[in-house]
């Protein structure tokens, strides 16, 4: 496999292209394995996550399956591609449907985004020096200011050396999941039910991971202590998918818990900054007294998904770690984001922009939910948790969520289910619906449309 480092097409991609190509010539057959991600980087002398967003990519296609604690192997003979025409192959692929509204979630990809204070850093950056090379954990001025912003809004108790830069969440991820792993010849990972299947699928690839029932704000932590758990992931902010927030009782049993297991728990703070009523519940981390909260964050809820950056926040005692496997590394996000964002952190810019959206959000946020409400009565009930970019329905039918889900689609209205987020999929009739809508005309339309569809009388 040959890669061009000057070529335009990200390196990612043409690994993509190769193997895809490779499948469908045969010199990839069914049931192969391919290459461990540190094997196959190391080899065409390519960053780990280049391999590993390919390698994903395939997943999500369908040319892949993840065979825990294996690796990935080929799903099928795509040999039956060769010799189809361009037209037929891309025949096979189902045509992306126009809704009339499409509640889509997680993203605010350049809403509101400052663009004139950005262009003003971007020239003050580039009119000065930019270092070629960062250290592996990225921008010292960057960390500085990230450090002193989450210590005033977070109650983050950290320093300068504990934080990781790295260029979107499933990095950080595997970051952890590889520091973990060189504690232990094995790993088991417990994470909340329902929850983020792109976090699941990941720590899946490194080891065991063990469902725990979340509702209502609560996890069912296991009583056997015989059962090894090395991590427990959670969302206690604001819970994904159901949006709940984890009470003060809740997070100091967590704490206590991992305390006496000897384990790290894993706080995954992914729209802390959205939050509707009140002020921002503190994170875990800055009640830890044990030394034992890795914690993660980003700037693609607040900023762009574009921009691929994220940090992690290492415990103390896991600094050494990092530093052994990942220290003679050089930061892979772009010196010239990080200088900008450096600029926008220290000038309170970033805190003016989470304001501002968080405004608009908030608007959104209400509307939609008000307007549920209205179309909907009291055949649905609407989660009102204040905060984040979604809002959770619970229908009084005896549908599925994939069935409720489809019936929308039939009416050209994109919503989401539930099930998906769940380990072992369960019955229920939730779906939970996006703020992507600024247009208020858009979301009556498409709430009136759910109301057809869903027979809602």
């Amino acid at each position: 496999m040959f890669i061009d480092k000057k070529s335009e097409t990200p390196i990612f991609q043409q690994i993509y292209k190769y193997l895809v190509q490779s499948m469908i010539d045969g010199s990839l057959k069914k049931g192969d394995f391919l290459p461990g991600t540190r094997t196959l980087a190391q080899d065409l002398s390519v960053s780990r996550n280049s391999v590993d967003r390919a390698y994903q990519q395939l997943e999500i296609e369908g040319y892949l399956n993840s065979v825990s604690n294996v690796g990935f192997q080929v799903r099928d003979d795509f040999t039956t591609l060769k010799n189809k025409s361009i037209s037929e192959k891309y025949s096979m692929i189902e045509t992306k449907p126009q809704y009339i509204a499409d509640f889509s979630y997680g993203s605010t990809n350049f809403v509101n985004f400052p663009i004139s204070k950005w262009q003003k850093y971007s020239l003050e950056v580039l009119e000065g020096q930019i270092e070629d090379h960062l250290d592996a954990k990225g921008s010292l001025e960057l960390r500085t200011a990230l450090n002193h912003y989450l210590s005033r809004h977070r109650g983050i108790d950290a320093d300068v050396d504990q934080i990781v830069i790295t260029n979107e969440h499933t990095f950080s991820l595997n970051i952890i999941c590889d520091i973990l792993k060189s504690k232990s010849d094995s790993i088991t990972v417990a994470m909340e039910d329902p929850g983020f299947p792109v976090s699941r699928n990941i720590l899946k690839k490194h080891g065991n991971v063990l469902p725990l029932d979340y509702e209502n704000g609560v996890i069912h932590l296991p009583s056997n202590s015989d059962v090894p758990i090395n991590a427990l992931l959670i969302t206690p902010s604001h819970h994904f998918p159901t949006g709940g927030l984890m009470q003060m009782p809740m997070r100091l049993e967590l704490l206590d818990w991992a305390q006496k297991r000897n384990a790290f728990i894993i706080e995954d703070d992914y729209d802390s900054e959205f939050r509707y009523v009140g002020d921002p519940v503190p994170s875990l981390q800055s009640i830890a007294t044990h030394d034992n909260v890795i914690y993660l964050g980003t700037f693609s809820k607040p900023l762009s998904s574009s921009l691929r950056m994220s940090y992690l926040i290492l415990p103390k005692q896991l600094v050494p770690l990092y530093d052994l496997y990942f220290g003679n590394q050089t930061s892979m996000v772009s010196t010239l984001q990080q200088a900008i964002l450096t600029k926008f952190i220290d000038n309170h810019d970033y805190e003016k922009h989470i304001r501002i959206m968080n405004k608009e959000y908030k608007k959104r946020y209400r509307f939609l939910v008000s307007q549920c409400k209205d179309i909907f009565g009291n055949q649905v009930t609407v989660r009102d948790n204040q905060g984040g970019l979604f809002v959770i329905l619970d229908l009084h039918s005896l549908q599925t969520s994939d069935e409720l889900v489809a019936l929308a689609k039939l009416k050209n209205v994109k919503v989401y289910p539930t099930t998906d987020f769940y380990q072992n999929k369960r019955h229920c009739s939730t779906v939970f619906l996006g703020l992507s809508q600024s247009s208020e005309a858009t979301v009556i339309k498409g709430l009136l449309a759910l109301k057809d569809a869903w027979s809602i009388t």
